[in-house]
């Protein structure tokens, strides 16, 4: 640079002027962008949370409470090789299931909506699947059960029959050879698991499946 500037001169040219150095630019960040990585990071973990929220009522809502629990009534687990005394409050697992002596009288709550089923004595019932859905092996039963969500139904089963509820107010009694259904309030689908065979049956009235029938 001390050459040009030396060679311009004797040259008679302008005087090149210095050259000036750029220094690098520092990025700046706007001053919104910590909020808006902070709200981000708000909205996943709330999405998670409510996942994990969702999952956790769809599972308490299908948890089986004993009330009222009089005479004699016990709960089995597994095949049979736990069996105790069942207690009001106890809550029934998915798989497990409830006897009742002669003279035994149990009734079950859902944890998180108006169902109830009231057991007879010397009734066999066994809680399946998710929870909604359920088998009477032997003995009576009186069901209150509330109005499902769109798509859902609380299925019954016996070992002739099959019951889907959606909201109503019924009894099922089942001997060695036959299921007899009465609906008190609302409608049911009753199903013969021999052949498939389906009924309707409306409030007021009455269907009896079984070996012969």
């Amino acid at each position: 640079h001390v050459a040009l500037r030396f060679l311009a001169a004797e040259l008679g040219a302008v005087e090149i002027p210095p050259l000036a150095v750029a220094e690098p630019r520092r990025l700046r960040w706007p001053a919104w962008a910590p909020l808006a990585a902070a709200a981000a990071v708000l909205a996943v973990v709330g999405v998670w949370w409510m996942a994990g929220s969702g999952k956790r009522q769809a599972a308490s809502e299908d948890v089986l409470v004993a009330r009222n629990v009089e005479g004699s009534a016990f709960r089995v687990r597994g095949s049979g090789e736990e069996k105790r005394p069942l207690a009001e409050g106890d809550q029934i697992r998915v798989g497990e299931r409830i006897e009742t002596g002669v003279d035994g009288r149990v009734t079950l709550a859902w944890a998180r909506e108006a169902t109830t089923v009231q057991l007879g004595g010397e009734a066999g019932f066994r809680v399946q699947g998710s929870g909604k859905s359920a088998l009477l092996e032997r003995g009576a039963l009186t069901a209150s059960v509330a109005k499902q969500g769109r798509g859902r139904s609380f299925m019954m089963e016996t070992p002739h029959a099959r019951a889907a509820v959606v909201g109503t107010w019924l009894s099922l009694d089942v001997q060695p050879d036959r299921t007899r259904l009465e609906v008190l309030d609302g409608k049911v689908r009753f199903s013969r698991l021999a052949d498939g065979r389906e009924l309707d049956v409306a409030a007021g009235r009455w269907a009896l499946f079984g070996d012969a029938t």
